[in-house]
This record gives structure tokens, C-alpha cells and sequence, in this order.
């Protein structure tokens, strides 16, 4: 029932052949954050900040605002997850017109070598499709952090 009241919402999963998408696993969440901090009683900023939950609701604001990009826009891109059976996995996957874009979103600014593991393992997979890897970060600036994969701030310091 709570998908039907368009609060929880699921992201296939990604995978190049399309019989094992049906197959796989979505990844689901509470569309409305708010709601899920006023459950969680979190109830201001420095509860949020501090709450070790703050990474999921992170990427779950990050999710929110794609798919209203993607819709607003009425682009033909479809999000989704990607995970391997060794656990390895990215956060989001936009597939738009033929390319791919993988996404990890991080609550931190210092970004380390394991966080791109994911990222890497995408594009290890699926080559030349992959059209960008980036971490999402809450604050900071752009930057590459090695070679094919950025970090986009959400929000821009300057």
C-alpha cells in the first residue's frame, strides 16, 4: 500500500541483460525524508548531522531530485541501482539515450580510494557505455579524483 500511495518507491536494479533486471532485487525508500526524520524523531539540524542515518537519507534526497530532473524534463532515462553478488555496488545508475551514468552518494567531504570501488567496478563492467562516474558530496567543490571519476558537490562552497 505504500507504494500505491506514491510514498515508497523502488529503483530496479541495473544489469546489462534485461531478463536478470526482472529477476534482481529493486532497492526501496520513503519518498519524503522529512517524514522519515520526524519517525526516526530527528528534529533539527545538528540531530540530523550527527544521526547515523544521515548517509541514507543523503542519498535518498539524491534519488528524489533525479527522478524530478528526469521528469520535469520528460528525458527517456529511467534510474536504477547496481550491486554485484560480492556486495560491490552503486547508489544510482541513470540510463539516458544508450549511456550510463553511476553515481555513489557519500555524506562527507573526504573522499577515499574504497569509495570509488563501486564507480570502478561499473565501468570495469560495462566499458565504453558508462558516459560518467562521479561521487555526490553534500558540500565542497567539483574535482576529479582519479581518472573517469568526479565529485560534484550538491551544494557549492565557495
Amino acid at each position: 500500500w505504500l507504494g500505491d500511495s506514491l510514498i515508497w518507491r523502488e529503483h530496479p536494479p541495473f544489469h546489462g541483460n534485461m531478463i536478470k533486471r526482472v529477476s534482481k532485487h529493486p532497492k526501496g525508500f520513503l519518498f519524503d525524508t522529512g517524514l522519515c526524520c520526524h519517525l526516526l524523531h530527528i528534529h533539527g539540524r545538528r540531530a540530523l548531522e550527527s544521526h547515523p542515518i544521515v548517509g541514507n537519507l543523503f542519498e535518498t534526497a539524491i534519488r528524489i531530485e533525479f527522478e524530478a530532473v528526469i521528469g520535469a524534463a520528460l528525458l527517456p532515462a529511467r534510474c536504477y541501482h547496481w550491486r554485484t553478488p560480492y556486495g560491490i555496488e552503486v547508489d544510482i545508475v541513470v540510463e539516458h539515450e544508450g549511456g550510463l551514468y553511476a553515481f555513489e552518494c557519500k555524506w562527507s567531504t573526504s573522499v577515499g580510494k574504497d569509495d570509488l570501488r563501486g564507480l570502478r567496478g561499473f565501468r570495469n563492467r560495462y566499458g565504453k557505455a558508462v558516459a560518467l562516474c562521479a561521487v555526490i558530496v553534500p558540500y565542497g567543490r567539483p574535482m576529479l579524483l582519479e581518472e573517469g571519476i568526479y565529485q560534484i558537490p550538491w551544494f557549492v562552497r565557495t
